[in-house]
């Protein structure tokens, strides 16, 4: 047990040390302790403690190309708005994250949401405007707090609501049903 606790505990120290290099990686801002527990205040933390405490991972405009994998480690994030980069992919790992309440990945080049983003129970705000979208999968319908899905002014030219756009069948059925869905707000 003590051996497995060990390995557990290494494993925790690499996946923050992995966050600790991308945001050196990227210039990212440092935040002191007194910073972590307000949003809007762009940074990251460079020690282990504060990374753990830290809710709300905000680093727009930062010419960020890759969300590491990494950041699901931080169950207490609430928040996370790294838009204005250059970010092509959500890793599945971000999905891990419940306790995200709001996603704001809005002027990027991502081009799907992965299936996975159905775990991410509290989300109540998913912002990809500006991006590169084609496709959008059915775990959304999953989020019964999600209230917010902004997809306007997709990269390709399309809005994601005219019958030309880059969708699948499959997601414009989708998108179709979400316009049902009562409180809920869906923005293309």
């Amino acid at each position: 047990l003590s051996q497995h606790k060990n390995t557990v505990s290494k494993i925790a120290d690499q996946q923050l040390e992995a966050i600790i290099d991308w945001a050196n990686q990227f210039n990212i801002p440092e935040l002191s302790n007194i910073d972590t527990m307000f949003y809007k205040t762009t940074g990251i933390p460079r020690n282990k403690k504060d990374l753990m405490a830290l809710r709300f991972i905000h680093v727009p405009n930062a010419g960020i190309t890759e969300i590491p994998p990494e950041l699901s480690i931080l169950q207490n994030v609430h928040g996370i708005c790294l838009s204005g980069n250059l970010i092509k992919v959500i890793p599945y790992q971000i999905c891990e994250m419940i306790s995200v309440t709001m996603l704001d990945l809005d002027d990027n080049l991502i081009m799907e949401i992965p299936e996975d983003i159905g775990n991410m129970i509290r989300l109540c705000q998913i912002d990809l405007d500006e991006n590169n979208i084609k496709t959008i999968p059915n775990s959304l319908l999953k989020l019964e707090n999600l209230t917010t899905l902004r997809l306007k002014k997709q990269k390709h030219g399309y809005s994601l609501n005219e019958i030309d756009a880059p969708l699948s069948e499959a997601s414009q059925r989708f998108l179709a049903r979400l316009f049902d869905k009562e409180d809920f707000r869906l923005t293309l």
